[in-house]
């Protein structure tokens, strides 16, 4: 029963079909028609409605089901034979595990507040994702969160805030170049020692591959931030 939107060469009308559970059609709801006998790409988009101003900063809360916004593209497609389409997510997703380092305990960590930072609002319509309100996203408690794609590069990307304190780390070039349909695993070592946040590896990988992924640049970056300094 759910609805995607659909589109038959680039200037062609936006149509709606409903999907069964095997991904096959249901229903025409708004059906769309080929213009000439020629090759064209055909497009598709979930969710169907446009999605505007969407707030994704609390995901901790609300999850991120409502705003997996995805797109698929069949090129060079002709009238005379089914168009298949594969579909694609548009965020990208960011996934993290932390690791005590000096002067941090496990239970500091269980303790921790974990904040990602990006766009926290995002616009969807007819397979076009954008984003807009740069600020700090709350994951989900499987540490992962949906961003709208973005090269965090030299910015603050990933805060944990523990005891008073914020530990920021702010990704090197390559190691948070923020793709539409992957994820992006962080090993992050918290250090109470006065170097911060240690991030030695990032991994990344399709969402649903089989749990392979190349290694990316990483960087190490020693801050240290009181939530007094931050609010300055």
């Amino acid at each position: 029963g759910d609805e995607i939107g659909v589109r038959i060469g680039a200037a062609g009308p936006a149509g709606r079909y409903s999907l069964n559970t095997d991904g096959t059609v249901k229903e025409a709801v708004e059906p769309v028609y080929w213009q000439n006998t020629g090759p064209a790409n055909v497009e598709a988009w979930y969710p169907c409605a446009a999605q505007l101003d969407v707030d994704i900063s609390d995901q901790l809360s609300d999850g991120f089901a409502g705003f997996d916004f995805l797109a698929a593209t069949a090129e060079n497609q002709r009238y005379t034979a089914p168009a298949e389409l594969t579909f694609r997510h548009l965020m990208a997703k960011v996934c993290y595990s932390l690791v005590p380092g000096d002067g941090i305990s496990a239970d500091d960590l269980a303790d921790a507040a974990v904040s990602i930072a990006g766009f926290t609002r995002a616009g969807f319509s007819e397979g076009n994702l954008d984003g807009d309100a740069d600020g700090w996203i709350a994951p989900t408690a499987d540490r992962e969160a949906l961003l709208v794609p973005q090269d965090m590069a030299d910015r603050p990307f990933i805060k944990v805030s523990i005891n008073g304190n914020d530990y920021i780390y702010t990704p090197g070039a390559g190691a948070a170049d923020l793709r539409g349909g992957k994820r992006y695993i962080y090993t992050i070592t918290v250090k109470a020692d006065g170097s911060g946040i240690e991030v030695k590896e990032v991994k990344e990988g399709a969402w649903a591959d089989s749990g392979s992924s190349e290694t990316v640049t990483g960087k190490t970056v020693l801050v240290r931030y009181t939530a007094a300094d931050v609010k300055k």
